[in-house]
């Protein structure tokens, strides 16, 4: 019969839609909580500076939450093994402010190196660059 057909299709759309909001909500359950965090970066190109072959050298770099939410780092991605990064995974309030540690280890490399971070948060689906450099020589 053509209607218990009808029915079951119904009845599967509506599951469908039903599972299609539950994921939607889901994703932006986090920013929908309490506003929108805009990262901040006190400056996005950072320098390590002269220094020797072999040395290896960390800067500071600060970040605060401009926006009117908490601010979460999801994840940050490297240029190269050669950089390690450290910070508290810990949500950033708005107005508040934080510092992430960047740790070079310049052995293998001479010369002017240029190296990028890329901060996935949740405060923008496109992340966030930084651009790190250093000259490098032998002495």
């Amino acid at each position: 019969m053509i209607i218990p057909r009808v029915v079951y299709l119904v009845f599967i759309l509506s599951l469908e839609m039903a599972a299609c909001s539950s994921i939607s909500t889901k994703d932006n359950a986090e920013s929908d909580l309490r506003g929108n965090p805009v990262l901040v970066f006190d400056e996005e190109l950072y320098t390590f500076g002269k220094v020797k072959y072999g040395d290896v050298v960390g800067i500071q770099l600060k970040y605060r939450n401009a926006g009117d939410g908490p601010l979460v780092i999801h994840e940050i991605k490297t240029s190269c093994g050669c950089l390690d990064v450290k910070f508290k995974n810990a949500p950033v309030e708005a107005g508040d402010s934080a510092r992430i540690e960047v740790i070079f280890d310049t052995s293998g490399f001479q010369g002017r190196q240029v190296k990028m971070l890329k901060f996935f948060t949740n405060a923008s689906e496109k992340p966030k660059e930084i651009v790190l450099w250093a000259d490098i020589n032998d002495q």
